[in-house]
């Protein structure tokens, strides 16, 4: 039976204000200090079991000084995980030099990193390829996000000089394939591609607690602020909620119409209140309306309407970022995560707490976006990937491909793939979907399954059939001494 409404049935049993919060009070800032409340971590840095004080060597952090910053006073244990996969042990040593004590509280996360379990066995696998091909951005993922920047301001000067609101809305779809790319970028070191995310009224550094604190690290849960930031005008979260008709219809994408404006006056109320400080890059959208007023006083002094050229670009402005905010929002719902087959907060979870299949879990990629780069790019392609190894450029991603595929069927995991169009739709089913179900990532046990590949390394056995463990077991060798060659 689906849980009364309002009713919190997340995994995480010691979380309980994000969702209950006011729309105008859900954001990053206000889910860091959640998380810091019920993780317990003393001012410190959990990782697993124990306490770090990373506070001097934030300076030196090779990613960057913001994720350690942001994160004090948190358990950090999914994110270090997931943002050190080069098994080169630099990252574990450094944390012992840091140590403090053991925590006194167990963990709020239900999630496990087990030695013989899916995610630790994908990533040591993955980490000779890894370091063979490299995890940054190569020249291609540059040219990309360098080329789309130019064919975005190309667009949006021609919109102002033009007078053309097509080449405004065209402008606003580049961006929106634009920010696909700034998103690629704000997962790695500070980079001055990741400020593409500012230009359109979000913010850089509120998205990376959005979503590569919140949403990559507990996706479709309660702790996901993709996800409960958008009620209760949305819902993707299996609870208690009434059928949706053509009204919610409405509703939901003007709201994704909107959703850009919304997310600056909510930026703008906290700067009014103090809670949050004003960050350079948050003035990109007001250089983005000067550039557009630039160029429409040539338009009106052409047309004898000089006085009209600031309301003009104002116009224009709006149109873009309308037209970004609902395309970028249209593709990140439909992308990989809302569909009736996928884990949402209140169904049955896989039985396993590994965080990798619980990521898998949450997580669908579409078929067609997988053989174009530019697409995996632009539209969050090979999502099961990315969530697994955020920090890696989605350009490497495609080297990955193998030892996943091989690791996925060993381990009896059905990744699911769907077409753009079931994605589309699915989003829409399970924004009604009310009746709770149980998961269908993991293959059936055989009534032969002896593991006996796992047996004689001392290693669990999961569900496949003999046969194939031999030979995907043997791939996998073969790829690791390629990849070290």
């Amino acid at each position: 039976m689906a849980p009364r409404d309002g009713a919190l049935t997340s995994q995480f049993g010691r979380y309980t204000g994000g969702r209950r919060r006011w729309i105008w009070d859900k954001s990053g800032v206000a889910w860091l200090e959640d998380k810091r409340k019920i993780d317990g971590a003393a001012g410190l840095w959990r990782v697993h079991d124990e306490l770090y004080d990373l506070s001097e060597f934030a300076e030196r952090h090779p990613g960057g000084r913001f994720w350690l910053d942001i994160t004090r006073g948190q358990d950090i244990t999914e994110l270090f995980e997931a943002s050190h996969c080069l098994a080169t042990g630099r990252p574990e040593q450094q944390l012992a030099r840091c140590r403090v004590r053991a925590a006194t509280q167990p963990r709020n996360a239900p999630y496990t990193f087990q030695a013989d379990g899916f995610y630790r066995t994908l990533k040591r696998r993955a980490a000779p390829v890894l370091r063979r091909v490299g995890t940054g951005a190569g020249a291609a993922t540059r040219l990309v996000a360098d080329g789309g920047l130019l064919l975005f301001l190309v667009t949006g000067v021609a919109s102002a000089v033009l007078h053309s609101r097509l080449a405004a809305a065209a402008s606003g779809v580049v961006l929106a394939l634009l920010l696909g790319v700034g998103h690629n970028f704000l997962h790695q070191r500070d980079n001055w591609r990741m400020y593409l995310l500012d230009v359109p009224l979000l913010s850089s550094a509120e998205f990376r607690v959005s979503h590569a604190l919140s949403h990559h690290m507990f996706p479709n849960t309660a702790m996901d602020l993709e996800v409960t930031l958008l009620e209760p005008v949305i819902f993707f979260l299996t609870h208690a909620k009434r059928r949706r008709g053509l009204a919610d219809a409405v509703v939901y994408h003007f709201t994704l119409l909107i959703s850009f404006f919304i997310e600056g006056m909510k930026r703008a109320l906290r700067w009014i209140r103090g809670e949050q400080r004003p960050r350079p890059e948050n003035a990109l959208p007001l250089l983005h309306v000067l550039l557009l007023a630039g160029c429409a006083g040539l338009w009106g002094r052409a047309h004898g309407r000089p006085a009209d050229a600031l309301l003009d670009a104002l116009g224009l402005w709006t149109l873009t970022v309308a037209t970004c905010g609902y395309v970028f929002a249209t593709l990140g719902l439909a992308a990989a995560h809302h569909h009736p087959r996928l884990y949402h907060d209140g169904d049955e979870p896989v039985a396993e707490r590994d965080w990798g299949l619980r990521q898998l879990d949450a997580v669908g990629d579409r078929a067609a976006v997988r053989g174009s780069p530019l697409l995996v790019l632009t539209t969050f392609g090979d999502h099961g990937l990315h969530h697994l190894f955020p920090t890696v450029d989605h350009g490497q991603l495609v080297h990955l491909r193998g030892v996943f595929d091989a690791t996925c069927a060993e381990f009896g995991v059905r990744y699911r793939h769907f077409s753009a169009w079931e994605l589309l739709r699915g989003q829409h089913q399970q924004m009604g979907r009310t009746r709770p179900r149980p998961s269908d990532l993991m293959a059936a046990p055989t009534p032969d399954d002896s593991g006996s590949a796992r047996q004689e390394t001392g290693e669990r056995a999961p569900h496949r059939p003999p046969a194939t463990v031999a030979t995907l077991q043997a791939n996998s060798n073969q790829s690791s001494c390629i990849s070290q060659s």
